[in-house]
């Protein structure tokens, strides 16, 4: 299946990239229409406006991975996708259904980004949990009865002592107990034992 996995990302990345290239032509004409921008800077305008919503996915993605909030990158996707998809519009001066044409470029942009971007994202947390199954496998004692047991054990510790490093780390930036253990997804109680573990 992993052709599969393969062909989908390149057709999503194929896709993305035509939908920048008619959002792009576009919103250059749109620049170049209204004189908004120099005749040989029109071009920065929908690079920065379309490029803006793959710069914001990938932050999102970032912090997706770091399990901290995404909410704020999501909203600006969204106001640059509905940026973008205005000034698609704007563009057109013939009927409503090139207008509505026109709009689907940059939507259909942000989309395909977002699907590659999720593609992405469990392909990375599905190497990142093999990483972790072959590291515990080389501290595996022989087979028998007492394997599971060791197996269990070892990355219980090591999340643990991982989780405590994250926990001082995060009180000595000035986070407060509430906020650190909202990210961290643990209670209070939990976040208050680590610190004094670390701190003992």
């Amino acid at each position: 299946m992993k052709w599969l996995s393969v062909a989908t990302w390149i057709l999503v990345l194929v896709n993305a990239g035509l939908s920048f290239v008619l959002s792009f032509h576009a919103l250059s004409e749109l620049g170049a229409k209204t004189g908004a921008f120099p005749p040989n800077l029109d071009w920065i305008f929908p690079t920065i406006l379309d490029g803006s919503i793959v710069c914001f996915s990938l932050a999102a993605l970032r912090a997706t991975l770091e399990k901290e909030s995404a909410r704020l990158f999501v909203g600006l996707i969204l106001a640059a996708t509905c940026s973008s998809v205005v000034f698609n519009v704007l563009s057109i001066e013939e009927g409503k259904l090139a207008k509505v044409l026109a709009a689907f470029p940059p939507i259909l942009l942000a989309i395909c980004f977002e699907v590659f971007l999720r593609q992405l994202r469990s392909g990375i947390e599905r190497a990142n949990g093999r990483v972790t199954r072959s590291d515990s496998v080389g501290t595996r004692a022989p087979r028998g009865p007492r394997r599971v047991q060791v197996t269990d054990v070892t990355p219980k510790k090591a999340e643990v002592a991982a989780r405590q490093e994250k926990v001082a780390e995060l009180l000595k930036l000035g986070k407060l107990p509430e906020e650190i253990a909202k990210d961290l997804q643990v209670s209070e109680r939990t976040v208050f034992r680590d610190a004094q573990k670390r701190s003992g």
